[in-house]
This record gives structure tokens, sequence and C-alpha cells, in this order.
């Protein structure tokens, strides 16, 4: 009996030590989260605990920057309500204030108000696609509302 409790308890310590597994580690936390790879080539934050994703990404359009929403794995888009929301993105000690807008898409089905894309035209003083800091005062999503989202996009 005592050789079962001590193997029940091995059991138990090694699941726990675990985790997850190797796919997906709890510890490797940032600022936001620990990060999975953006399917755009943006920046992917994680929203509350790993409830969603935005991805932040310059795309193929020149002078217009990205929004995915994304599931919690970054797998899967998510349709938000939301017609738009603001951002701050800051370059070269300078803020400039950007509007996302949801993006119709007939292919998916998605419009304005239903929507897991919105785009932001570029003010022209960020010309070319140099390094942001990116700040969304609030952003809902599915009934829940994330403050003070951050991202750092690179230069490209």
């Amino acid at each position: 009996m005592k050789r079962v409790v001590c193997l029940f308890s091995l059991v138990v310590l090694l699941a726990v030590a675990l985790g997850c597994g190797p796919k997906h580690d709890h510890h490797a936390h940032g600022a936001h989260g620990h990060t999975h790879d953006a399917k755009h080539g943006g920046v992917a934050v994680e929203l509350g605990q790993e409830e969603f994703h935005i991805e932040f990404t310059y795309g193929d359009k020149p002078g217009v920057l990205q929004a995915y929403i994304l599931d919690a794995h970054i797998e899967n888009y998510v349709r938000v309500d939301a017609p738009s929301f603001t951002a701050i993105a800051v370059t070269g000690g300078a803020s400039h204030p950007l509007l996302f807008t949801a993006t119709a898409s007939a292919a998916t089905g998605e419009k304005a108000g239903d929507s897991s894309l919105f785009e932001a035209p570029l003010p022209a003083a960020i010309a070319g696609r140099p390094a942001l800091q990116l700040s969304v005062p609030a952003l809902s999503i599915k009934g829940r509302t994330y403050s003070n989202i951050t991202a750092k996009l690179a230069a490209r």
C-alpha cells in the first residue's frame, strides 16, 4: 500500500511539474503573457488570461496598418461587433492617433460590425514602415473590455 501511495504521489508531482507540456509554456511570460507566432508576420499581443490575441502588422497594403483579432492560440479569427477602435502610434518621439476600422471581406462574409480584420491608414508623417510603439486604450471583444494594450511593431 505504501508503494502505491508513493507511486501515485510521484505521478501527481510529474503531472504538476510538466504542466501543459512543451507546446505550451505558461512560464515563458513577458509583459503580456507568453507569445505565439503571429499569423501575418506582425506582432501578436495576448489579451486577458490568454482569452484572445490581437496581431498588428503592416501587411501588404502600403500606408495601412492592420489589426487581426484572433483566438487564444492564434489559430482562428474572431469576429467582433465593434465598427472601429482607436490607437496611438509613437515613432521618432512623435505620437500619431490612429483609427482602425472594421474591414469587409466578400470571401469570408465579414463586414463592419462583424469582422476580425481592422485597418488604419497611417498619417503622412509616418513614411515607410518604421518601428512603432502602439497603444490601444480599450478594445471590447465578446463582452469583455481589454485596456491599455501595448505592442512594439518592428520596422519592415
